[in-house]
């Protein structure tokens, strides 16, 4: 992999798991749940760390899945890696517009503080398939590079969610939430969208 390429999906790979942490979905059942039992910074951050994790590390183990998938289907071709990571990146942007675009054809939906603290957390676990082109376009060519990128990916959510879950604990969360998810949406498909052309 060439280090220009893997510079585009190194800076990529960060700027979408710190913006996917700042969806509201993620941060504000953790924020809502922190104001309402009283954590205290320590418990809301380590809470935030371990969601981060859980979230990210969950992301990471379906994209191996998709790369282990990748390299028993499709490694026979010729550039098969570079075609099927081209084309993931382009799906998941595509996914990302069309999600934006029922976002904000539905309105802005708040996460309610009254759902118990259970199912409200598991919001921001579920994992990101936008990191999966990313895995599969680094795995195959360089281990290290997967495990950078992997790292990044994991990191950039952990200090994410922290941020965010910190910011919404001291009272500015109504101003982070008058900014529309599918805003979030339309600029991670731009990331995306950009990212194919430099891999």
């Amino acid at each position: 992999m060439k280090m220009f390429s893997f510079q585009a999906l190194f800076i990529a790979v960060i700027l979408l798991g710190t913006l996917h942490m700042i969806a509201p979905d993620h941060w504000l059942p953790l924020s809502a749940i922190a104001r309402r039992f009283k954590y205290t910074r320590y418990k809301i951050q380590g809470t935030a760390t371990i969601l981060g994790g859980l979230h990210s590390g969950i992301s990471v183990m379906v994209g191996l899945i998709a790369s282990i998938i990748d390299i028993i289907f499709i490694s026979y071709f010729r550039n098969g890696f570079s075609l099927i990571g081209a084309v993931l990146l382009l799906s998941v942007a595509i996914y990302f517009f069309a999600n934006g675009y029922r976002e904000s054809r539905s309105g802005h939906l708040d996460v309610q503080e009254n759902g118990t603290v259970k199912s409200a957390l598991v919001v921001s676990i579920f994992p990101d398939f936008a990191v999966i082109p990313f895995i599969i376009l680094t795995v195959d060519q360089n281990l290290i590079s997967a495990m950078e990128i992997i790292a990044a990916f994991i990191l950039a959510s952990i200090v994410s969610l922290n941020a965010m879950a910190y910011i919404g604990t001291k009272g500015l969360a109504k101003i982070i939430e008058r900014v529309p998810p599918y805003y979030i949406d339309y600029l991670m498909g731009l990331i995306l969208l950009f990212t194919i052309l430099f891999v």
